[in-house]
């Protein structure tokens, strides 16, 4: 276990900290002002020839939908809007980020990160709301700080997320034990080092705290993306993480309290998550794991109820038969104690 501090003063003052591509920096400080035009958002993006071919391709992914191709970045931000256009740059970032070291646990991190991002944006979607652009790309952050761990401590944060999947345990608690702090606090100082805006910052710190995020004295919209994401997050987890019977639960019961969902509503949700996903566009070229159907995560989550079952009836085999031996030493202890006394 190392030090909590030592930690993240490593990582804070480390030289080589993953900062976004220049190009992706001038999008984010552009689309923070309500003065920029879409047009200047065209020329900055336009400076990276390769970036535009990537995010025109995402565009015209089955996730958007568009009836007709976009062939220019114009053209993409005028459907999408300016904040879109950047959530597709931020994602592409993301993936060129990291080294290719461990690139196919990088990538299962990834998929994780999509996977909460599309399912803040459905429910959001599905709201009606307009924040909508924003949700996706707190969602996608939201689990920012694993991907730093990863960089840092390859080897040993793998050891962490195998012990959590392994024995179904917290990844918080995992992470705190090892390493004296977690994911979410090394996200959010390396979000401050970005300079993400406050609203995405609190999704990441907020992510296991929905309640005081929720006490936080910002507009109401921004607590609904906050919500999204929070639930989101949970839907990754069902499909990325362990205790799925305890997931799927708890996404049910946080969906009906913080968005009035019926079971129904939550079942399509899950059920429509992985087509949603693999239509982003993003994980083509990926040869890793896929993410699976949620037909097959509920075979999974039963499968973790009978183990959970055998490893029960184990255990309460394994007293019993603990009791009988003691009880069998117990008794034959008790004959050698009166054969002793009768001799003497």
């Amino acid at each position: 276990m190392k030090n909590n501090s030592a930690i993240e003063q490593i990582i804070k003052n480390a030289d080589d900290l993953p900062s976004l591509p220049l190009v992706t920096q001038k999008i984010m400080q552009m689309t923070s002002r309500p003065d920029t035009s879409l047009s200047e958002i065209a020329a900055v993006v336009s400076s990276d020839a390769a970036l535009v071919v990537r995010i025109l391709k995402i565009v015209n992914s089955a996730y958007y939908g568009f009836k007709t191709k976009t062939t220019n970045i114009l053209q993409a931000m005028t459907i999408l809007g300016i904040k879109g256009i950047r959530n597709i740059a931020v994602t592409l970032s993301i993936i060129d980020l990291f080294p290719t070291n461990h690139a196919e646990e990088y990538e299962i991190l990834f998929k994780r990160s999509l996977t909460a991002a599309v399912a803040a944006d459905f429910i959001i979607k599905i709201e009606e709301k307009s924040v909508q652009h924003n949700v996706f790309l707190a969602g996608l952050l939201q689990n920012l700080g694993t991907f730093i761990l990863m960089r840092y401590l390859p080897e040993q944060y793998l050891g962490i997320l195998k012990t959590a999947k392994e024995y179904a345990l917290d990844q918080l608690v995992v992470e705190e034990a090892e390493l004296g702090t977690n994911h979410i606090r090394i996200g959010s100082m390396v979000s401050k080092h970005w300079d993400l805006p406050l609203v995405i910052r609190a999704g990441i710190e907020y992510k296991r705290n929905i309640k005081k995020a929720l006490s936080l004295n910002i507009p109401n919209d921004a607590k609904l993306m906050l919500q999204a994401v929070y639930i989101g997050g949970i839907a990754a987890d069902i499909y990325w993480g362990s205790n799925k019977v305890r997931n799927i639960g708890i996404f049910k019961k946080e969906l009906a309290y913080y968005f009035n969902y019926k079971n129904t509503a939550a079942e399509n949700i899950l059920s429509s998550l992985p087509h949603l996903v693999e239509d982003t566009g993003f994980t083509e070229s990926s040869s890793g794991e896929r993410i699976k159907s949620y037909e097959t995560m509920i075979k999974e989550a039963n499968s973790e109820i009978k183990s959970s079952i055998k490893s029960k009836e184990k255990i309460y085999m394994d007293l019993v038969a603990t009791r009988r031996l003691l009880e069998e030493k117990t008794e034959a202890l008790k004959k050698l104690k009166r054969s002793n006394k009768g001799k003497i």
